[in-house]
This record gives structure tokens, C-alpha cells and sequence, in this order.
């Protein structure tokens, strides 16, 4: 307990809010309520604090600084909640202006630390444990990734709106998204407006162009028919025409789930970008700097165990149920029927 203690003492100093009126309250705070309202866990939020502490020190080395402590509590509460800034003001003690600043420089710090945490896997060790993986689900070789697109609700752009509004009609941003079969986000891409379709997103990318370049060795993709089917991207037949291409559908359904299941568990615990929430106030670019910090700290979340909350409502349904098909791309489809057909022959042919 003194070394928890210590730790907490260096990783910001004394709280300076409303919930916990000195040091040792977030020692004695229940887990069950740190994990209702800030995602995580008390030893999770003292890594956390000590982690930032230095980078916040120096982002608030010209004026008196906020304890860290009170900084990353903050800025969990707006990622668990998405509640207005005044309101989490409140909660902590301290002004909408310092939420504001706090925000915008642990959003910095988070996105920063993505670009680098964040990444597919390249060493065949990873790849191959990718592989094993997603085939302990439903026996479908090769794939180190699922991929889909998943819309967050933002207020109307003051630029460009109509390229903003997606098919259901409201404003949003069009989040790539490729997971492992553990949930964990592996790649993403954040810069396409709402109206943009996921082919298209795909198909701009750079991770397209690392596969392409063979960075990946025998490794594939698996997304839904929105996609193109290439060489590298597993889509289902569209009208499977023998049993082993059904089976093939089948399989395929039961490992590209996973996705969906990474958006639901992602938008769960992060309800900033739940759109029950109501939409992000901020503009496009930071509405994705803020989804980049919650893929962060859900990976976090799924490497260290901490359970999922539990919430009443349905879960959204903004991702792409009957897609568009996605076509083929340069000739792709041709390379990726003959992959295709080789995977039903070898692992789906009874």
C-alpha cells in the first residue's frame, strides 16, 4: 500500500476536485465505481497518471498546472461519458476551459503514443499467431486481420458538410478499423467523411499499398462484401454455388463477426463515441483525434482484462449491414477468386 501511495503521490500530487478530495480517496474508492465512470481500474488509472505525468508537466510548464491526477480523470471521464465539458468540469472541481485545455493535450499525448502502439503485425512470429488465432475461431486460414468501417456521430461541419451526412443521414466520420481475432485494434484510418464508402476508404489506403508491396507474406485480410475481393481480401460468394463454398460463407461469417464485436465492445466502454450519446460537438479533426485515443486505451483495456460495462440500451447498429458490393479493383477480383477458390479446395472441401 505505501508503494501505491508513492506512486500516486509522484504521478501528480494532490487532487484538487470534487470526487476525491486528497490522495489516498483513489485508493480507497471502489474499483466498481472507478470502472463505471472512468474505464478502468485503480492500479490501470495510477499507471496511467505516472505514465503522462512527465508529458503533462511539460504542457503546463508556463502556468500553474493542474494536478495529473485530476488531468487523466478528467479526460477518462469524457472518453467513458461524452459528456459536456462543464459538466465534467463540475464533477472535478475545476472550470469548462480547463476540461478544455486538459482535452486537447492529453488527445496530443494519446494520438502520438497510437501512432506508435498501434501497428499490424510484420515479424512472422505475429503473423503467425495472428493466423492461429483467428483459425481457432472457425477454421479460416491466413488471416491476420478483420476489417470493416464504423461511423461515430459529429455536429454539422461548418466545411463541407454534405460530404459529412453517411446513408442513414446523419453527420459523421467513417472509421477503418482492422482488429485481431482478440478484439485489439490493429490498424486504422480515420480521415474519410461519412458519405465515403468503406471500398473506398480501402481502397485509398495505405495499408492497401502494404499489401500490395507484400509486407505481409501469406497473410489476408477478411471483411464483409462491401469489400473487393483481392488477392489479400477475403470476401463471402455472393451466390456460393456448391456446398464447400458454403461452407467457406460460413466460416467466413463466424470469423469477420469479430469486428463487429470490437465496434460493440469499443463503443460500449467508450460512450463518446456512441452516438446514444448524441454527437461529438468538435470538429472532423479532432472527433478523430479523439477516436484514436479510445482505440488506445481499448487495447489497453483488452490487455489487461478489464471487463466491459454493462449498459441497458440495444447496441448501435450504424455499421454496414447489407453493403454495397464492393467490386473488384485494378483486376483484383480475378487473383482473388484463384486465392479464394484454393482456400474452399484445401480447407473447405468435404
Amino acid at each position: 500500500m505505501a508503494a501505491l501511495i508513492a506512486a500516486f503521490y509522484f504521478g501528480g500530487g494532490l487532487y484538487r476536485e470534487r470526487v476525491f478530495q486528497d490522495p489516498l480517496d483513489l485508493l480507497h474508492v471502489s474499483d466498481e465505481h472507478l470502472l463505471r465512470y472512468y474505464r478502468f481500474p485503480r492500479l490501470e488509472i495510477i499507471a496511467l497518471i505516472n505514465e503522462l505525468d512527465p508529458h503533462l508537466q511539460r504542457a503546463t510548464a508556463r502556468s500553474r498546472p493542474i494536478p495529473t491526477s485530476t488531468q487523466v480523470l478528467v479526460a477518462l471521464r469524457f472518453f467513458a461519458s461524452g459528456s459536456f465539458q462543464s459538466t465534467i468540469g463540475d464533477a472535478h472541481g475545476i472550470t469548462q476551459s480547463s476540461v478544455s485545455k486538459i482535452l486537447d493535450d492529453i488527445i496530443y499525448i494519446l494520438v502520438r503514443k497510437a501512432k506508435r502502439a498501434i501497428n499490424m503485425p510484420t515479424e512472422n512470429r505475429h503473423i503467425t499467431r495472428n493466423m492461429q488465432e483467428f483459425a481457432a475461431v472457425a477454421n479460416f486460414p491466413r488471416i491476420i486481420g478483420a476489417i470493416d468501417g464504423t461511423h461515430i456521430a459529429i455536429k454539422r461541419p461548418e466545411k463541407d458538410e454534405h460530404v459529412f451526412v453517411n446513408r442513414k443521414q446523419f453527420h459523421s466520420l467513417n472509421l477503418k478499423v482492422v482488429c485481431d481475432a482478440k478484439w485489439r485494434i490493429i490498424s486504422y484510418n480515420v480521415r474519410y467523411p461519412g458519405a465515403s464508402h468503406d471500398a473506398f476508404v480501402w481502397n485509398n489506403s495505405a495499408l492497401r499499398r502494404r499489401f500490395l508491396n507484400g509486407d505481409f507474406g501469406e497473410g489476408l485480410l477478411i471483411g464483409d462484401s462491401g469489400y473487393p475481393l483481392e488477392p489479400f481480401m477475403m470476401v463471402p460468394f455472393q451466390n456460393p454455388a456448391t456446398n464447400a463454398q458454403e461452407q467457406f460463407n460460413r466460416s467466413h461469417k463466424k470469423t469477420r463477426v469479430l469486428v463487429e464485436q470490437c465496434f460493440g465492445i469499443l463503443k460500449n466502454r467508450f460512450r463518446c463515441l456512441h452516438k446514444s450519446g448524441g454527437e461529438l460537438q468538435y470538429n472532423p479533426i479532432k472527433c478523430a483525434r479523439i477516436a484514436v485515443c479510445c482505440f488506445l486505451l481499448h487495447n489497453l483495456c483488452i490487455r489487461r482484462n478489464i471487463p466491459n460495462p454493462e449498459f441497458e440500451e440495444a447496441q448501435e447498429d450504424d455499421n454496414n449491414d447489407d453493403p454495397e458490393d464492393g467490386g473488384a479493383v485494378d483486376g483484383g477480383a480475378v487473383n482473388g477468386n484463384t486465392v479464394r477458390d484454393e482456400i474452399v479446395r484445401l480447407f473447405f472441401f468435404k
